[in-house]
């Protein structure tokens, strides 16, 4: 599934329901989340979307980084009292078009906001699922251009 638009991922969540994430929570946030967007960079890098990952942060503001100054790619840390779905419901209601975005939660009530807002909703399960075929799609993409090249 490649929709070239905004994918937004609600980081804990996430990390949360993919079993092997879990235990990297007790070495810390940063090593999960860093280790979240190595998986789902697919996304971005191979199949062209916009990637937003979005968590529960605990800093006095909002905290935007861009890793490696690219703009189409973002982290969000909401700030101290404000959640993350609220961050993600933000971000659809100012959406010009929300139609060619994907939300990936495992939480009804986002899935839900992100259908009234006309985005896709997509379960962690189906998250991993395309990451998975992104990265056999990119394999095979490889071996072709090796092809070439020889």
């Amino acid at each position: 599934m490649s929709t070239n638009g905004h994918v937004i991922i609600d980081g804990f969540n996430i990390i949360h329901a993919w079993p092997t994430f879990r235990p990297l929570l007790k070495r810390g946030l940063d090593v999960a989340a860093g280790r979240l967007l190595d998986a789902v960079r697919i996304l971005h890098d191979f199949e062209g979307n916009a990637l937003t990952i979005v968590f529960d942060g605990q800093g006095s503001t909002i905290s935007i980084n861009h890793p490696e100054e690219l703009t189409s790619l973002t982290l969000v840390y909401s700030p101290a009292g404000t959640t993350a779905d609220t961050i993600i419901e933000r971000l659809l209601a100012r959406a010009p078009s929300a139609a060619d975005w994907v939300v990936a939660s495992g939480d009804g009530a986002i899935a839900q906001s992100a259908l009234s807002y006309g985005a896709r909703a997509m379960s962690p399960q189906a998250l991993a699922d395309w990451c998975a075929e992104a990265e056999q799609r990119q394999s095979a993409w490889i071996r072709r251009r090796s092809k070439d090249v020889d």
